[in-house]
């Protein structure tokens, strides 16, 4: 079983653990999980409030998220879901609940509750769900003209209006679905949630991938025709006026691929309009490498930093202190040692965690103080700002504000890459 972070404790108690209690083969799981819902909302909603006053950050954190949705998949059985979607909908119903009659929360969390319970009640196994908002305008003229971009490269589509949860309950709120299938390979499901003006300033739209087939695995499968297809049509989507791009989940329910690049171009493409740069580039191009590879990389940095691909500059930059770290560990330990920086059995380099653990190691050693001189651990602390965030594999990655993660540790990058090099270049 996956132990669940400590900061969910409260959450845990109270949410969780009076569902996970009920046996979901019982032919009264139903009637249990409507007592569990009237007993939070006739005895315990202002314990509830709180309680979800201070997860809610938490909750609607991708990686965080990400930590809770594997604990309760590790504690439900697995040819039944009952307990997963049982949670789901109480927290979906609670939430709305004290949304339309608690009117004196604040609307900041008034509105962190609809995204709660929008993202939780929404099938907790999609693969990957694009999150946006429209910050005014008419939701059905979005809607008319999404249908006729989504024509133009999916020919006839499915879908259907209904008042069925979200928003502000049925009472407030349609939900309008666009279900169209890209040559038979990819679904978009495409959700519009009309939101009641008086306590929301935006409307909530996902967007979901779906592989067709159950043998079909989300992206290897899928044809370079139908990510273009997928591309064009999110390139015209995503132009038109107020809407605003919040994050890209991926759900771990099924074990999938990275997302296409040319799509995370565009999504990245999109998110970044808005933003102005503080700088002419990231990585100082004064100082040069003796490799051409080093000296391309740069140049790669910079100039996604100039196109505003903030995404794609993180992760070069990543990957350019990861081989940095490589040559300095492969130029000392000269050909003996080859797991400090290399994994045999799976033939790659390590992650950038190990690296930097056995980078890290080095400055104790008497052989490298001779040649280098003192490793100061402040070039270590920087690395760590490069880590965690800096993992393509983390769900996190698309919510993280790279830009500014990288503007405002500028100086003391250009001061990393140039101290690595240096260490580099002495350990030959």
């Amino acid at each position: 079983m996956v132990e669940l972070n400590p900061i969910f404790n409260d959450f845990k108690n109270l949410f969780i653990s009076p569902i996970f209690d009920i046996d979901p083969y019982s032919d009264l799981k139903d009637t249990l999980r409507e007592n569990i819902l009237e007993d939070i909302l006739n005895n315990k909603l202002n314990e509830a409030i709180e309680v979800l006053k201070n997860s809610i950050p938490n909750l609607l954190d991708l990686k965080f998220k990400k930590e809770l949705n594997e604990y309760l998949y590790s504690i439900c059985p697995k040819d039944n879901h009952f307990p997963i979607t049982a949670f789901t909908r109480n927290l979906h119903h609670i939430s709305q609940w004290i949304i339309r009659n608690k009117g004196c929360l604040t609307s900041e969390f008034i509105n962190s509750l609809n995204d709660l319970s929008l993202e939780y009640y929404a099938n907790h196994y999609d693969l990957y769900t694009l999150k946006i908002y429209q910050k005014k305008g008419s939701l059905k003229e979005l809607i008319e003209n999404t249908t006729y971009i989504l024509e133009k490269y999916t020919g006839k589509i499915g879908g259907g209006i209904g008042a069925v949860y979200g928003g502000l309950g049925v009472e407030y709120h349609d939900i309008h679905t666009l279900r169209p299938s890209i040559k038979n390979e990819v679904t978009i499901v495409m959700y519009f949630n009309l939101n009641d003006p008086e306590y929301h300033p935006h409307n909530n739209i996902y967007i979901y991938f779906w592989s067709i087939g159950k043998d079909r695995k989300l992206w290897d499968d899928v044809s370079e025709a139908s990510i273009n297809k997928i591309s064009q049509f999110l390139e015209e989507f995503l132009d038109q006026p107020n809407l605003q791009i919040i994050n890209l989940n991926q759900s771990i329910y099924v074990v999938k691929s990275a997302l296409p690049e040319k799509i995370v171009e565009i999504i990245e493409s999109s998110q970044s309009t808005d933003i102005s740069l503080k700088f002419d580039r990231i990585i100082d191009i004064n100082y040069q490498f003796e490799e051409d590879a080093y000296n391309e990389i740069r140049s790669e940095i910079n100039g996604t930093y100039r196109k505003k691909y903030f995404t794609s500059m993180y992760i070069l930059i990543r990957k350019l202190l990861e081989n940095l770290m490589i040559d300095c560990l492969r130029n000392y330990y000269k050909g003996r040692d080859i797991e400090k920086y290399f994994d045999e059995n799976n033939k790659r380099f390590l992650i950038f965690e190990k690296l930097k653990k056995n980078f890290n190691s080095l400055k104790k050693e008497a052989d490298f103080i001779q040649k280098v001189g003192k490793l100061e651990q402040y070039y270590i602390d920087i690395l760590d700002k490069f880590k965690e965030i800096g993992n393509i594999q983390g769900h996190s990655l698309f919510s993280i504000p790279h830009h500014n993660i990288v503007e405002d540790n500028r100086d003391i990058l250009n001061i990393l890459i140039k101290r690595l090099h240096e260490i580099k270049k002495s350990l030959l």
